[in-house]
């Protein structure tokens, strides 16, 4: 079971039955909600009767006013043999100006239980398909992390590190360092993975404090993407000399020499490498398109 797939959001209106004599919502009533939307949640992970079993770090961070929205959002977090953690933040919303900020937070535990016996039962595993964006948000909730997030993964910082990285330790010096040493070895790699994901984040993000670029501009990244590994295979690929010795006294499995095996690498590099941001603008485009359709299905929906 997927994060997304037992996620919840709902929505109350703050009446003044809600409230306290300030004119915001009673601390109660947030809790009754929070509790409500984190049952459900656990509900539809495990298909099961669940039960409340604890509640911790609940936090009041603002109140929420009559006439507001009060939006409360629960997903899981953590998955044990029987219970679930599910974490709920709730946010108010002022319906005329459409202003929104965090008012509270709090994880709830649920038991699942046999429906007969009423005793706990196994519940699924929680599977992680890359990182939620909760996770990603709470390691940047701090501003000087969530600053620095929104710097490096703009577009030419993040484009321009990658082009660095991988431009750099693609030449002969820092190349054959990395062969020798082990340990550089693993800087190489490290250095390489980092600045692929800042490259990588303005199209996948899902975050909400760093996030992807529109649909339109992705294109015209994706694009720019391509250019610094079509550089380094072009320089690997027409080279007349062999640019990496290392692997001019390697133990070969074809009869090739060295120079043909290195311009074959720089082929692979160009050609199949060369693919994915292509096959990533071609996903891009269809989901640009299938997001205007569907913003000119509501457009043209009659309101009643």
């Amino acid at each position: 079971m997927r994060v997304r797939d037992s996620a919840t959001e709902m929505t109350q209106l703050v009446l003044p039955q809600h409230a306290n004599v300030h004119g915001s919502v009673l601390g109660g009533t947030v809790m009754h909600w929070i509790d409500l939307a984190a049952a459900v949640v656990s509900n539809r992970h495990c298909r099961r009767p669940v039960v409340t079993a604890a509640i911790d770090d609940m936090s009041f961070l603002a109140p929420i006013q009559i006439g507001q929205l009060a939006l409360i959002h629960a997903r899981v977090t953590l998955v044990d043999r029987s219970s679930m953690e599910i974490r709920v933040d709730v946010e108010s919303e002022d319906l005329l100006t459409g202003e929104r900020r965090q008012t509270s937070t709090a994880y709830v535990t649920f038991v699942a239980l046999d429906p007969v016996t009423r005793r706990p039962v196994a519940v699924p595993p929680l599977l992680l398909v890359g990182t939620p964006a909760f996770m990603v948000d709470g390691l940047l909730q701090r501003r000087t992390p969530a600053r620095l997030a929104r710097l490096l993964t703009r577009p030419v910082p993040a484009l321009g590190l990658y082009s660095i990285a991988l431009v750099a330790w693609h030449l002969p010096g820092p190349y054959g360092v990395a062969l020798e040493i082990h340990a550089w070895h693993i800087v190489q790699h490290l250095t390489l993975m980092i600045t692929a994901t800042l490259a990588w984040w303005p199209v996948l993000a899902r975050s909400e404090i760093a996030r992807r670029l529109p649909y339109a501009v992705q294109i015209l990244y994706l694009f720019a993407f391509g250019l610094p590994m079509t550089a380094v295979a072009a320089m690997i690929t027409g080279a007349e000399t062999l640019l990496y010795p290392f692997y001019g006294s390697a133990p070969r499995l074809l009869s090739w020499s060295p120079l043909a095996d290195q311009r074959l690498g720089g082929v692979i590099m160009w050609v199949p490498a060369g693919l994915v941001p292509l096959i990533a603008f071609t996903v891009v485009f269809f989901r640009w398109a299938a997001a205007e359709r569907d913003a000119d299905d509501t457009a043209a929906a009659p309101s009643r």
